[in-house]
C-alpha cells in the first residue's frame, strides 16, 4: 500500500486478495504467476499465469488470467473478463486498458495475444479489433499518439513485423503503423517510451535490423523505427 501524501510504504501489510496456484508443481512453476501490474487511479490491475484469486479467509473466486482490486485496500474488483491464456503485459491509453498475452479469445470474441478494454465500462473495446498477432505479446508501451508491443510474433494485421510493433489510431481503431518495422533476431520482454521520437526494448535479442543489440536498443519512435545511438 502506498501512502499517496508522502509516498512511504506501510509498514503493515495490507491483507488483500491473492493469487493461489493450485496447479503448481517442480516441472509447471509458471503456474499462479504474476506477470504485470498496473495502477489506474483507484483500481490495480494484476495480469498472469492464474484462473483464480483468494482472500485470507479461504474464499477463491475464478479470475482467468486478469483482475483488478482497489488499490488502497486490496479488496477485490468485479472485473473479470474471460480470457483463454496468459496475459503478460499491461498499459493504458486513450481510456483503455491494453491487454498483451497469449490468448486467442477474449469474452467469447476472437483476440489473438492483444486486446483492449473500455476503462469506464470495462468491456471489450471495439477500437482495437482481433490483429491476429502471429505469436505472443509480452511488452505493451502506450503514449496519447501511440502503442508499441514487443513479443515473439512475426506479424500482426497480416503485416510482417519482427518482434516489435507499432500501433496509431485511423478511423476510430488502432491500426498497425505501416512504416515502422524494426526487426528483432528474438523476444522483446520489455518497452519504455523515453520521449516522442526515443523508445527503448530490452529482450533475449542480440540484434535489430541487421545490427548487432544485444539485449537493450533505442529506437525511433517515428519514421521507421531505425535503430538510435
Amino acid at each position: 500500500q502506498i501512502d499517496q501524501d508522502v509516498g512511504d510504504v506501510a509498514q503493515r501489510a495490507v491483507r488483500s486478495w491473492q493469487v493461489p496456484a493450485p496447479d503448481w508443481t517442480a516441472s509447471n512453476k509458471e503456474a499462479g504467476r504474476v506477470d504485470d501490474l498496473l495502477r489506474v487511479g483507484r483500481r490495480l490491475f494484476i495480469a498472469g499465469n492464474f484462473t483464480q484469486l483468494a482472500n485470507h479467509a479461504g474464499r477463491s473466486v475464478p479470475r482467468s488470467y486478469l483482475a483488478s482490486v482497489r488499490a488502497s485496500t486490496g479488496r477485490l474488483g468485479g472485473f473479470a473478463p474471460r480470457i483463454n491464456g496468459r496475459v503478460f503485459a499491461l498499459a493504458k491509453a486513450h481510456g483503455l486498458l491494453f491487454v498483451g498475452g497469449a490468448f486467442s479469445s477474449v469474452n467469447g470474441r476472437a483476440r489473438h495475444n492483444l486486446a483492449a478494454f473500455s476503462l469506464r465500462t470495462g468491456k471489450l473495446s471495439r477500437r482495437v479489433r482481433d490483429l491476429r498477432v502471429s505469436g505472443a505479446v509480452e511488452a505493451i508501451a502506450a503514449t496519447r499518439r501511440a502503442v508499441y508491443v514487443g513479443g515473439s510474433f512475426s506479424s500482426v494485421g497480416g503485416r510482417s513485423r519482427g518482434k516489435l510493433a507499432k500501433l496509431t489510431m485511423r478511423g476510430g481503431r488502432y491500426r498497425v503503423a505501416r512504416g515502422w518495422k524494426p526487426q528483432a533476431n528474438a523476444l522483446v520482454r520489455a518497452i519504455v517510451v523515453v520521449s516522442r521520437r526515443r523508445i527503448v526494448a530490452g529482450g533475449d535479442f542480440t540484434a535489430v535490423s541487421g545490427r548487432s543489440e544485444r539485449y537493450i536498443v533505442a529506437l525511433g519512435a517515428k519514421g521507421r523505427g531505425r535503430v538510435k545511438r
